[in-house]
């Protein structure tokens, strides 16, 4: 009997295969990893970019405030800027997955839809609660525009909230992590 443990104890013909089974576990995880790392990454970029082309759609497209268009200039000579304390600063907020609310005042829904549709060309996982436009008055533009708004506001369209979910965390347990907001401001150059 001792010689038959001696035998077996010394006997080394199935190491490579006990290693490989060692091994493969690690190796598959960190490929995984590198996968999910990459995907992440992937989702970063895109949501820039969904941000950036958003802004750049809202700047050149008629506003989704309401109010931004309805700004009181009476009393002020044609051709003169609008004084700040008229113009108050709009902050439209996705609510649900497609409608937004602005506050002061109300939603322009076909240019918030077109702009929403803007954003899931890019990433279509994005709903309009991911979604921030804001308009804030810096002083820019004159009374009596003949084809846009009075006022040329600072737009910024913020995308915040949107899941990734690893494709190794998720072979365990369901996991989402939420991806970085990115915020994108530009100067309005064609509201109508």
């Amino acid at each position: 009997m001792i010689k038959l443990i001696r035998k077996l104890l010394s006997e080394n013909s199935g190491a490579t295969a006990v290693e490989f089974a060692l091994s493969i576990g690690i190796f598959l995880v960190a490929v995984f990893s590198a996968i999910d790392l990459s995907l992440y990454s992937y989702g970063v970029n895109r949501q820039q970019a969904a941000t950036y082309s958003a802004a750049r759609f809202a700047i050149t497209s008629p506003p989704i405030a309401a109010g931004l268009s309805q700004i009181d200039v009476t009393g002020v000579a044609v051709g003169f800027p609008v004084p700040s304390e008229r113009v108050p600063n709009f902050r439209c907020a996705g609510a649900g997955a497609s409608s937004f609310t602005c506050t002061p005042g109300s939603t322009v829904s076909a240019p918030a839809s077109a702009l929403l549709g803007r954003i899931q060309t890019v990433m279509p996982e994005v709903e309009a609660r991911n979604v921030t436009v804001s308009y804030a008055h810096v002083g820019l533009g004159l009374v009596g525009n003949p084809v846009g708004t009075n006022t040329d506001p600072l737009v910024s369209v913020e995308i915040s909230g949107v899941e990734f979910r690893p494709v190794i965390l998720s072979a365990f347990a369901p996991v989402a992590i939420t991806l970085p907001p990115t915020k994108v401001s530009l100067l309005a150059e064609d509201l109508k």
